[in-house]
């Protein structure tokens, strides 16, 4: 689907069709984590909105041992997953899945080795490592394989990681990507972009404006709720420690 539905419409030129939705709604993600949140992703179907088969959409979890379903919510709850569409994506950090925190004092370095096992039915068109929201390496599926890995990442201040497998598939957006991984470098233990942050702010702010559209009982109905979210990304703005 290459529309935004009932939520809040992309910037067409920043976000051109026919991939511009997902790269939005994914950028929408990143900027979540970006405001300290540390949500793993998840996978629905929509079957119905778009038009997919049941299934399309998927969120696979690394589960230890014999697979029930306790094991499985509480390692989506630690982001020990990925999401896709097509591709079969594992990756490991220091032999870490992803969900993983790695800490160290402050004034000291994370390096991270990471490892990829992909599978895919469509030929790969980049693998991309993602850091703080920003692609940060890119590399071919040959460059991979010759490499035998996906090298390594240094951290010197707090942030996260993932990892996204593109596909070449012209029609639709096709693709895996990880949960994230996190680093934490002496006692900042979030990144917190006050860029990030004002996106969510700008947003509150136009949904209130938006709202006068409405009749009045309605308006009454939903202004608190309209201010609490106001408030909290105001508030949220204040403890931001990066741009």
């Amino acid at each position: 689907i290459d529309n935004e539905a009932w939520g809040r419409q992309r910037d067409l030129e920043k976000y051109p069709p026919p991939f511009g939705n997902a790269l939005y709604t994914q950028d929408l993600y990143f900027h979540t984590l970006n405001s300290g949140f540390r949500i793993p992703p998840a996978a629905g179907s929509a079957s119905g909105v778009p038009h997919t088969p049941f299934g399309y959409n998927r969120v696979y979890v690394q589960v230890d041992g014999e697979m029930n379903w306790e094991k499985w919510w509480a390692g989506l709850r630690g982001g020990r997953c990925f999401v896709s569409n097509g591709p079969l994506l594992q990756v490991k950090a220091n032999d870490k899945w992803p969900g993983h925190v790695f800490t160290a004092p402050k004034g000291e370095t994370v390096a991270v080795y990471l490892k990829m096992e992909l599978v895919s039915r469509d030929a790969i068109s980049a693998i991309e490592i993602i850091r703080n929201g920003h692609v940060v390496r890119t590399l071919s599926a040959a460059e991979w394989k010759n490499n035998g890995g996906l090298g390594q990442l240094e951290f010197d201040e707090s942030g996260w990681f993932l990892v996204r497998a593109l596909t070449d598939v012209a029609h639709t957006y096709r693709f895996a990507m990880t949960g994230p991984f996190y680093v934490e470098i002496g006692e900042q233990k979030n990144r917190i972009s006050a860029a990030s942050v004002d996106v969510f702010l700008d947003w509150a702010i136009d949904a209130k404006e938006n709202a006068k559209k409405a009749p009045p009982e309605k308006q009454a109905a939903i202004a608190s709720y309209h201010e609490r979210s106001i408030q909290f990304w105001k508030k949220r703005l204040t403890e931001a420690n990066a741009e």
